[in-house]
């Protein structure tokens, strides 16, 4: 006789079973912290702001709370941003990038006691 296989299959979209370990754990940290998007339009070259920054979350902060909270990781971009071009006058937009995200992470994490999913986005003109 052949035995029957039990256990949990996962649907994504068309896909049945192949639903890795990484894309349920990212799932699972945004349900439970939130997204946080941050975004920044230098000029190419100067690192002068364009543009933003503009912070949009979903799904980790209060209504009642949001625009300080917000307005606090915008200034902490801008002191990112400021000590990146006190450093080099040459910007590097990966390593900009990382370090914006790791201070968001350190306020969030330091005031709300979350850690949202962090994605800082630097375009550059």
């Amino acid at each position: 006789e052949k035995g029957i296989e039990t256990g949990r299959i996962f649907v994504d979209g068309k896909g049945v079973g192949d639903v890795g370990d990484l894309v349920l754990r990212d799932r699972r940290h945004l349900s439970e912290d939130g997204l946080v998007i941050a975004s920044l339009v230098i000029a190419k070259g100067t690192g002068e702001i364009l543009s933003g920054p503009e912070i949009i979350s979903r799904g980790f902060i209060l209504e009642e709370v949001k625009p300080e909270i917000l307005d606090a990781g915008k200034c902490i971009m801008f002191e990112v941003l400021d000590r990146a071009l006190d450093e080099s006058p040459e910007l590097d937009c990966a390593d900009l990038q990382m370090e914006i995200r790791r201070e968001l992470k350190r306020f969030f994490q330091r005031v709300l006691e979350r850690r949202p999913v962090i994605y800082p986005i630097i375009y550059e003109i």
